[in-house]
């Protein structure tokens, strides 16, 4: 199963900056001469802001989580495949309003050394609020939580037979879907 941004979702994000920079620019016209430099000043900001997202939508890699028998790949927490016995923790969460899919990494396992930088940093910026692992938001995704519970759980009780990779006893797997 792949977890992709939708499109759709990703389209009606532009209209916080492209309203808000034409609510400036008519602010601007109506008020006098020194707050119409500043409104005009934000309105061209909002704009670029626009210019970026929508550039980000066009270019970007809309790709979040693709799940496999072999393990996870999520480009935003590792640039390779993440094998399940790499993986301490996977569940979907509730935070903030919306579902999130939360990973923990096995400490010092191979994926967990080879973090790409965003990861790093997402991981980073949770462990000062208290929060533990990566984060994949569903939010601008059509996935459904209990569609992505299914896949994982497909996914890991088809993996071949044997012990996981990293040489972690099975008891390192995620007690969420019922193995201790």
């Amino acid at each position: 199963m792949e977890i992709r941004q939708s499109l759709p979702r990703l389209l009606a994000l532009l209209i916080v900056p492209v309203g808000l920079a034409y609510g400036c620019d008519a602010l601007a016209e109506a008020s006098d001469g020194r707050m119409a430099g500043k409104l005009t000043f934000a309105g061209w900001l909002f704009k670029a802001g626009a210019v970026v997202l929508l550039g980000f939508i066009i270019f970007g890699n809309r790709l979040l989580a693709s799940i496999k028998p072999e393990g996870l790949f999520a480009p935003s927490i590792c640039t390779a495949l993440i094998p399940w016995g790499d993986i301490a923790k996977i569940d979907v969460v509730k935070s903030k309003g919306s579902n999130q899919v939360q990973v923990v990494l096995v400490p010092g396992s191979k994926s967990d050394l080879g973090m790409s930088s965003r990861g790093a940093v997402e991981r980073a910026a949770g462990a000062a609020h208290g929060l533990a692992g990566h984060f994949i938001p569903l939010s601008a995704t059509t996935a459904k939580a209990a569609d992505v519970l299914d896949a994982i759980r497909e996914a890991q009780s088809s993996r071949r037979s044997g012990p996981p990779r990293g040489g972690f006893a099975a008891s390192r797997q995620p007690r969420a879907f019922g193995r201790a």
